[in-house]
């Protein structure tokens, strides 16, 4: 829908096909960095699969994906790649470290670049943080579990 809607197009699709590639980046390039790719024959397409079946721990809910992605990679490569057990875990956990870091470093940079600096983003995190004061009301807190059962 984006797409059809925006004068923009070729700036979504090349961004979305960015965001894409940085994916299939960090999915493969642990299987680089660990010399795993040769002695298990693991392509770029292998990698693309991998970390979309990885995905699927994502869904599961836990903090972060902490442990449930781990796991699903690890069986994964166990099951579907014939890997031993310590280096796919070796894998799970520097694909998921290699991820934390790529959407730190993005992250930041589109805050950057759409004009935030670190001061302004200091004093909006403290003042969302502080206490009401005694003469201000206290905020509700929005409840995403709906109306009580009577």
């Amino acid at each position: 829908m984006t797409l059809l809607h925006t004068r923009r197009r070729l700036f979504v699709f090349a961004t979305t096909a960015l965001m894409w590639g940085c994916y299939l980046g960090m999915a493969y390039l642990p299987f680089r960095m660990l010399n795993l790719a040769e002695p298990y024959g693991i392509t770029l397409l292998d990698a693309w699969g991998i970390m979309l079946i990885g995905a699927l721990g994502m869904v599961i809910p836990s903090p972060g994906g902490i442990g449930s992605y781990h796991y699903v990679t690890i069986q994964t490569l166990v099951h579907l790649y014939g890997f031993e057990a310590a280096a796919a875990a070796g894998y799970a956990v520097l694909g998921h470290a290699l991820q934390l870091v790529l959407y730190t470093l993005v992250g930041a940079l589109c805050l950057l670049q759409q004009g935030a600096r670190l001061r302004t983003l200091r004093a909006r995190a403290s003042s969302s943080h502080r206490p009401p004061s005694p003469t201000e009301p206290e905020r509700p807190v929005p409840s995403d579990h709906g109306t009580p059962m009577s």
